[in-house]
């Protein structure tokens, strides 16, 4: 634990970088649950029916 002690903190330019990357990610994952949530609700509908 000692040596935990002076582990060198991360530079800033790798901090915005993390964050960047952590952000498109996020940006990902939304778009992607609309899709789902898109594809669920047309699963989710009653059949239609058909007329002559």
């Amino acid at each position: 634990m000692a040596a935990a002690k002076n582990a060198p903190l991360p530079k800033i330019e790798e901090i915005k970088n993390e964050l960047s990357m952590l952000d498109t990610y996020r940006n990902q994952v939304g778009k992607r649950a609309k899709v789902v949530e898109k594809a669920r609700k047309k699963l989710e509908q009653p059949p239609k029916a058909i007329t002559a």
